[in-house]
């Protein structure tokens, strides 16, 4: 009995050391952390979890070195932007131009990031590009239907960006694979297409 009463007092030493603390300690942080990111994964613009959300994204993209890899982050990201705005106005937030102008700034940065790719990469950067613009016009002419007088002029700038950018996207891609200078020309041009932010008041 004595022998067992000493197994447990080391037992109990082993667990207190600051070593072991600090390695339970560090994993209970990492798995919490872990479950706050995919919380935070469907979070919007006005949800507590929304600030670790883009802190997130803006990690990831400063941790990825591969270019078209960066690339794919910023459409990726374009898209997001525009999901979280139908999920607002899905909860009767209204229209959120900020979110929409976000989401066009994101594509016009995968392009420019494009611009850097190598002939083949950056003929499948376009056409990605190209497939984002034609789906974010369906996503925005979907918003369209149960939208109220207000949101509506809010929305057609954006209408009318995203439809001038498809255009855009089909004359750059109906050639084949641009030159690293077109594409950055076509990254300027689709910029000079977004609506102009509000004048402060």
């Amino acid at each position: 009995l004595g022998g067992g009463g000493a197994g447990a007092g080391r037992g109990r030493r082993f667990f207190l050391r600051p070593s072991v603390v600090a390695a339970a300690a560090a994993l209970l942080l990492l798995l919490v952390g872990w479950g706050v990111l995919n919380v935070s994964a469907g979070a919007v613009p006005g949800d507590w979890l929304y600030p670790v959300k883009r802190f997130a994204e803006g990690t990831k993209y400063s941790l990825t070195l591969r270019p078209e890899r960066r690339a794919e982050l910023r459409l990726a990201r374009s898209d997001e932007r525009l999901k979280e705005a139908v999920i607002k106005h899905r909860r009767g937030d209204g229209i959120d131009p900020e979110l929409l102008r976000a989401m066009l700034d994101e594509t016009v940065h995968a392009l420019a990031a494009a611009s850097t790719l190598a002939p083949a990469s950056r003929e499948v950067m376009l056409r990605r590009v190209a497939c984002s613009c034609e789906f974010q016009c369906q996503m925005l002419a979907a918003l369209k239907e149960g939208a109220s007088r207000e949101e509506l002029e809010v929305l057609k700038p954006f209408m009318a960006a995203c439809d001038a950018r498809c255009t855009c996207m089909e004359d750059a891609t109906c050639g084949g694979a641009g030159t690293a200078t077109s594409v950055t020309e076509i990254a300027g041009r689709m910029r000079e297409l977004m609506p102009p932010a509000p004048a402060l008041r």
